[in-house]
């Protein structure tokens, strides 16, 4: 099985809103029946299903998965509109949410996701819906939107880390190789990592334990100077070392995630203060 694994399906969303008087009779997603095949994996969405009023309305059935997941595995899928969350007459829209539970329709909603952990040969259902805005001052016209799922098959990231290197372990006034719980950080030369800062004139290599991947690595610190592929970071919080002898002085604290899906990462970057490493396992 490939670590990513898309196929797209669409659906049309359409509505009629009638001249006299100016509300809406029906609305009508329509499409032929859909079902996608992604490896050992079948994502279904309902063919058709009717809309009565504005606001929430449930799609029966919602977006259903079946078949089987590898261990460390997730069934992701995601939704795209090709009018921008909107349904269209013309130059008049109708502005819509695809929602995963009730509420109110807001035209910067986030669009959802709906992930899959585990699979039966049945199929596991996830609740699915449209919220319509209201469209009683709406041009009369037939209101249409296409609509594309994607599905990939992506590493389950556990909540907690299966590893962390601490700060006592990194702040042992070591350098050269470290090796915790089987996980080996091995630096390209002596000095490259000394104490808990990285240094770019060497690279740095985490190996996984044998027969172990990792899926993602946390590195909590004082600086980061890009140079991982793969890696992210953020400012995740800011403090004053010493007010009184530095009253406008402030450090600040990031964190670095690189994401993947390998037994072994190599990075060449300034990574300085490193309070604690976290492996997560594919």
């Amino acid at each position: 099985m490939k670590n990513k694994l898309k196929r797209t399906t669409s659906m049309l969303c359409a509505l009629t809103v009638a001249a006299v008087p100016m509300t809406m009779s029906a609305f009508t997603a329509s499409a032929t029946e859909i079902t996608n095949t992604v490896s050992d994996y079948t994502l279904t969405i309902p063919s058709s299903f009717t809309v009565a009023n504005a606001g929430w309305n449930k799609i029966e059935g919602g977006v259903t998965a079946s078949g089987t997941l590898a261990d460390g595995k997730k069934l992701v899928v995601t939704a795209q509109s090709d009018n921008g969350w909107a349904l269209k007459s013309g130059d008049n829209r109708i502005g819509y949410n695809l929602a995963k539970e009730n509420a109110d329709y807001n035209a910067n909603a986030e669009v959802p996701t709906w992930e899959f952990d585990t699979l039966t040969a049945e199929g596991v259902s996830q609740t699915a819906g449209l919220i319509v805005d209201n469209y009683d001052e709406a041009p009369a016209g037939n209101y249409s939107d296409n609509v594309v799922f994607t599905a990939s098959v992506e590493s389950a990231k556990p909540a907690d880390p299966d590893v962390i290197f601490s700060y006592d372990l990194l702040n042992s006034y070591k350098s050269g190789v470290i090796t915790s719980e089987g996980i080996t950080l091995t630096p390209s030369n002596g000095d490259a990592r000394v104490v808990n800062y990285f240094y770019d004139y060497g690279s740095n290599t985490f190996t996984a334990p044998a027969g172990k991947k990792f899926a993602k690595i946390e590195i909590v610190c004082e600086k980061y100077g890009e140079g991982w592929d793969g890696a992210t970071s953020e400012i995740v919080g800011k403090y004053q070392p010493d007010p009184e002898e530095l009253p406008n002085y402030w450090k600040y604290k990031y964190k670095v995630t690189w994401i993947g899906d390998s037994s072994e990462t190599t990075f060449q970057s300034d990574i300085f203060g490193v309070e604690s490493i976290s492996f997560y396992y594919a």
